[in-house]
This record gives structure tokens, sequence and C-alpha cells, in this order.
């Protein structure tokens, strides 16, 4: 909304009253301190949001929606999932699921954790809610490597995982041995600029059939579980 002297300033020069923003938009746009509000929509991502321009963002806006039902409807998964913003793609897969097939959707939900590597989940859970999705196929998350892999391990696993100090319910990653679980800690620590001893080790036993799925993007055999599933758990450290 435009403050009181930009609207009468308009009024006196003669002009028009800039066209509303779609409600689609206008539901994000985000208001922060001290700063311009920025539009944060997946599929449009404009900061600071500018509101003159809103009869041309909205006329965007219509095109791109357009666009990506036209993808969605065709089937054309990877590119309709590119039309949206990174950040937002995960949630997105979340909400249109139900329009595709269940074996595609694992493997879109995979292609967005192998660019991601999320360290852990976020306040919403959004990562626990999708590979916790209660949908067939999952095994087409992992490669035919990391499935096979997963084959082999034992029924009753020893795992290791790295948790925010106070916040286990953020780490869904777990490890098969205590050096894998410290080495993952100590990247995430350096690349999220965190103080040493910001994470907590956690030893304990996962039940195979809990995980969800193996992975080995980061090089190693990463199981993602629901944290709750794992059963026994000691604090084995701090990194």
């Amino acid at each position: 909304m435009m403050n009181d002297a930009t609207t009468a300033t308009r009024r006196l020069a003669g002009l028009p009253e800039p066209e509303p923003l779609h409600p689609d938009l206008a539901a994000c746009l985000v208001r922060r301190p001290g700063r311009l509000p920025s539009l944060e929509h997946p599929l449009i991502v404009q900061a600071p949001y500018i509101p003159p321009l809103a009869s041309y963002v909205n006329g965007l806006y219509d095109s791109l929606s357009q666009r990506a039902e036209t993808l969605l409807e065709s089937q054309a998964y990877d590119r309709w999932l590119e039309m949206h913003a990174r950040a937002y793609q995960l949630r997105v897969l979340t909400d249109k699921g139900g329009r595709i097939d269940h074996g595609t959707w694992w493997e879109l939900v995979a292609s967005v954790f192998r660019r991601e590597l999320p360290w852990f989940d976020d306040e919403t859970g959004q990562w626990m809610k999708a590979l916790g999705a209660d949908r067939p196929a999952r095994r087409r998350f992992m490669t035919s490597g990391e499935a096979a892999a997963l084959d082999k391990l034992p029924d009753l696993l020893n795992v290791w995982r790295a948790v925010p100090t106070g916040n286990p319910a953020a780490g869904f990653s777990f490890f098969l041995d205590e050096a894998a679980a410290r080495a993952f800690a100590s990247t995430a620590r350096i690349r999220l600029e965190l103080p040493e001893n910001a994470f907590t080790l956690l030893r304990g036993r996962l039940q195979k059939p809990h995980a969800i799925a193996l992975c080995q993007s980061r090089g190693m055999p990463e199981l993602l579980a629901p944290p709750a599933k794992a059963v026994g758990e000691v604090e084995a450290g701090t990194v």
C-alpha cells in the first residue's frame, strides 16, 4: 500500500492510482523492520517490491501461471518445477503433489534434495513433511546403487547423527559411523558460520524399515529418517 503523501501527490498530478496487486501475490508480500517490502512468491521474487509496477507484475504473474499450468498438465514436470524459485520448489511439490504420479514425484523430491543438500530441517519441518509422505514408489528417490546399498544393510542399525544443540528434531540425517557424523557436523558448522559446539552428536539405533532412503550425494552413506524413529539415543559429544 502506498503512503498517504504519495497518494496525495498522485491525485494532485492527476495520475491514476496504481493497479492493486493480484491477491495471490499480495499474500506473499513480506515486510521486515527497516526494509522495503519484498514480493516472495514461488513464481516471482522481487526485492524490493515497487508498487507502481503492480500492473506489470500482475501481467507477468498471469503469464507465468498459465505457462506453469500448461507444463504441469502436459506432464513436463522438470520444466514445470524449474519455473519456480529454488527456495520454494519443495513446497510447490508438496502442494501440487496430487497431480504428479508417485514415482516421478519422488524423483523430483530427490532432485531438489541433491541440489540443496540441506543440513537440517527448517522450523516448518518441510523436509520431513515431504520425505515422510505416505506415497508408494519411495525407492524412486534413490539411485539403483543407493537402493542396493540400503538392501545390504542389516535390519537393526547403529547410527549417529548431528543435531543443532537443543533442537534434536531438526536432524534427519543418520550415519553408520561416528566419523561420518562428525564430518557432516564440522562441514555444516563451517558452511553455516556457527561457533564450536553448535551441534550435538547422538548415538542410537534405527530399524532399517524406518529409513526413508539412503543417499550418497555427500560422498558417504546418509540415511534419511524421521528423528523420532531413532531409539536409545545418547549424547556422544559436540562439534
